[in-house]
């Protein structure tokens, strides 16, 4: 739904010119879901921070190797 509504604010179809929204329920979304994994992993004590973040640092670097490359 977010990438629908950033490529209809691109296309200026419309009155779903509001691109931003789209952004800002991705944010909204990936947000909720961050936290409901970070909560659910610190009530079990099995939270560590750098198994939650080495996964997302892996895969931008991944991106950014394969970016260059295009």
């Amino acid at each position: 739904m977010a990438v629908l509504l950033v490529v209809v604010y691109h296309a200026r179809i419309g009155p779903l010119t509001a691109g931003y929204v789209g952004v800002d329920i991705f944010f909204v979304i990936s947000g909720f879901l961050i936290t409901k994994l970070v909560s659910s992993q610190l009530e079990q004590s099995q939270f560590r921070f750098s198994e939650f973040y080495l996964p997302t640092c892996k895969a931008s670097i991944a991106g950014g190797t394969v970016e260059r490359q295009l």
